[in-house]
């Protein structure tokens, strides 16, 4: 995973805005906020990428990916969490386009997922096939991360 890091998110955001914005302290002011709020998890988002991927994170590196895309651990090992913190980070970023359903449903491990279309109607299915680890409970976290990319 590869981004840009802002350091001082309060000082940057105004200067992204349109200069027209700028005139008025107060708009200065709101910018300069939203930009110290998220500074916190900017500075989050870089701890986690340069000390431990997601792909070798364990223990409460893990459940830090977790906290970082609103998923908490649940009934869920180490693989299977893994692969639900990258469905859930693509659900999280959708806009409900069925191709990206599919990629988050393929994200979780699913075997098959396509978009098909009858009669201009079109719908995802997705094919899963269970295994011991996937109990009710994994289910109903699937079905979540699903509909929420919806």
């Amino acid at each position: 995973m590869s981004y840009d890091y802002i350091p001082d998110m309060e000082s940057e955001a105004p200067r992204l805005v349109s200069s027209q914005f700028l005139s008025s302290p107060a708009m200065v002011a709101v910018l300069a906020g939203f930009g110290a709020g998220n500074q916190m998890e900017e500075d989050q988002l870089l701890d986690l990428s340069t000390s431990s991927g997601l792909g070798t994170a364990f223990g409460a590196g893990l459940a830090s990916w977790g906290d970082l895309v609103g998923l908490p651990r649940g009934p869920l090992n180490d693989t299977l969490y893994r692969l639900f913190i990258h469905a859930r980070g693509i659900a999280n970023e959708t806009d409900g386009l069925h191709d990206q359903i599919v990629a988050c449903a393929l994200a979780m491990g699913a075997n098959n997922a396509y978009t098909f279309t009858i009669d201009g109607q079109a719908d995802v299915v997705i094919e899963v096939i269970l295994v011991d680890i996937w109990n009710a409970d994994v289910l109903r976290i699937a079905r979540g991360i699903l509909e929420d990319a919806r």
